[in-house]
């Protein structure tokens, strides 16, 4: 039998055990670089024995930012079913109104995805969602009623204030101090007058008013510099604006998004914003339906729990919104990292209200 050459084979086993550590140092902590830092990736796979669809409508009743809703809930459903074999996620966009008659129909999805003014709605059909970490609690509580946690926000946006440089009256001062007085009124040749606003929102879509009042001044009803029609919806506020009707937008990140579209077209020049905090009624949240079975309601809940996960939270950046997790960033830089930074002290309303 011959003798075994250790001063050979140690080099081997060396190369054996660093191999061992590596693999085993890979499969305990895993992470993955998003947006330039260093985030866990959570573990959301095995759910339970169940396996099929999970439907969620999705209702929008808030502009995104640069995409839908739709295109973030359907990326995160695909990622979410590669960690869950034979488990999917079918996402439908619905309006308010179809979803009403849907549900008068008899149809319930398995989760709802939705924003304000529509909470009170499907207050009756969601469940209790326990044990929910991670999220900010403005935005937990605002979700809650009767001690139940009805719902959870996965995303926000915020509102802001736009205008070009030309439009201002003193470029020293901030857009909000000028909302009153860079109004005009002239009178035409055929002696009628025009009236160019100071400021013009839609106030049929959100809680625009209440934003800028809470942050700045109130709106005075019959003012003439104040474009105050009720029945203006937030496009129907931007095309006033780029129209030249008005001289400040109050809008959203959607808003922003089409302005600075429009800037780099050349149709708008010298464009400046100003981003607040405060109140905000734009979140979207994902709930889910009393009418699911035991294991999809599981199943939804991991699935909620995936949707406010740190590394699914950076993903709002392909869509242009806010992460509604406590104390992140998920931008780095660009006109929507200072809207982050400006929009970090905020407040968030019922949505059963």
């Amino acid at each position: 039998m011959k003798k075994v050459n250790f001063a050979r084979v140690r080099p081997v086993l060396l190369k054996m055990l660093v191999g061992i550590f590596v693999c085993l140092l890979v499969a305990l902590v895993p992470t993955a670089i998003i947006s330039g830092k260093n985030v866990i990736v959570e573990k959301f796979g095995t759910v339970g024995s169940y396996q099929g669809i999970i439907e969620l409508w999705n209702i929008d009743t808030f502009e995104g930012g640069t995409a839908s809703k739709k295109s973030f809930l359907t990326s995160r459903a695909i990622e979410f079913q590669k960690l869950n074999k034979g488990l999917v996620v079918m996402v439908k966009n619905m309006t308010a109104d179809e979803c009403l008659l849907a549900l008068d129909q008899g149809q319930r999805p398995d989760m709802f995805s939705f924003g304000h003014g529509f909470g009170k709605q499907v207050e009756n059909y969601l469940i209790d969602i326990k044990n929910v970490t991670g999220v900010d609690q403005t935005i937990l509580q605002s979700a809650t009623t009767k001690n139940m946690l009805l719902a959870v926000g996965y995303a926000r946006s915020a509102y802001l204030l736009a205008s070009e440089q030309t439009r201002l009256a003193d470029l020293s001062q901030r857009i909000s101090s000028q909302a009153f007085v860079c109004g005009k009124t002239k009178t035409l040749k055929n002696g009628k007058k025009k009236i160019t606003y100071s400021l013009v929102c839609g106030l049929a879509a959100n809680g625009a008013q209440k934003a800028f009042e809470d942050n700045f001044y109130p709106f005075v009803a019959g003012e003439t510099t104040i474009n105050y029609d009720t029945s203006k919806t937030a496009y129907g506020a931007y095309c006033d604006f780029v129209e030249e009707k008005a001289s400040i937008l109050l809008g959203t990140i959607r808003d922003l998004v089409r302005v600075k579209n429009r800037e780099s077209q050349g149709k708008l020049e010298g464009v400046i914003f100003e981003f607040f905090g405060g109140y905000t009624d734009l979140v979207q949240y994902a709930a889910i339906c009393k009418n699911a079975t035991a294991e999809k309601q599981s199943a939804s809940k991991k699935f909620i729990n995936f949707l406010t996960s740190e590394s699914s939270q950076h993903k709002l950046c392909d869509i242009g919104l806010l992460a509604t997790c406590s104390n992140l960033n998920v931008y780095e830089s660009g006109v929507l990292a200072e809207v982050e930074k400006a929009s970090k002290n905020y407040y968030v309303p019922s949505m059963f209200d």
